[in-house]
């Protein structure tokens, strides 16, 4: 395999190569199974925990916790020296973590029929630059204006626990996504 390329191996289909762009170009050839029985034993995954920081700088978890979300508490020089630390070590907050203590998630789901169509293209980026000036993060579902795929692509909209739901319905939505979608802000 050359440089600067990833071997998938997806189940069901050949082991295919895809090149990739050369913001890769110092991680090394590796293969990367896709299918969620196997185990990756080449690969070991690391995680900077906030215990991990604290360690680092001989504070408390819940000090690194508090300056990371900018409590009024915590000095201002503690929040750089935090903040500095946990970028070195590589610290990224888990959103999931923080959704099941808030109660909520910054995500809104948009469910389009087809992303090629040049209105639903200009509609996602409109609704992403809006996400972002609020806050919000846009998670972007094609249904393919299949009923079937958009109760799926709404279901896992819910799951995930979007904030709201934009959707462009089909001709004819199940009762199943009406019902998904009753339980949940959502815009048609």
């Amino acid at each position: 395999m050359s440089a600067g390329c990833i071997r998938l191996a997806i189940p069901g289909c050949l082991a295919r190569t895809f090149a990739v762009n050369a913001l890769l170009y110092a991680i090394p050839d590796f293969t990367f199974d896709l299918n969620p029985r196997k185990r990756l034993r080449h690969m070991k995954r690391t995680t900077t925990r906030l215990k991990d920081v604290a360690g680092a700088l001989g504070v408390s978890i819940s000090t690194v916790a508090r300056a990371l979300s900018d409590h009024p508490q915590i000095g201002e020089i503690t929040k750089a020296r935090v903040r500095v630390a946990a970028g070195k070590l590589g610290y990224v907050a888990h959103s999931a973590a923080r959704a099941m203590r808030r109660g909520h998630t910054n995500l809104i789901g948009l469910a389009v029929p087809d992303i090629q169509n040049e209105f639903y293209g200009a509609l996602a980026k409109g609704i992403a630059q809006r996400c972002g000036q609020d806050g919000y993060q846009l998670l972007l579902a094609i249904t393919e204006d299949d009923p079937a795929i958009e109760e799926r692509q709404v279901r896992a909209l819910a799951e995930a626990g979007a904030a709201g739901i934009v959707l462009v319905a089909s001709p004819a939505p199940r009762r199943e996504t009406l019902a998904l979608l009753s339980r949940s802000t959502w815009v048609q």
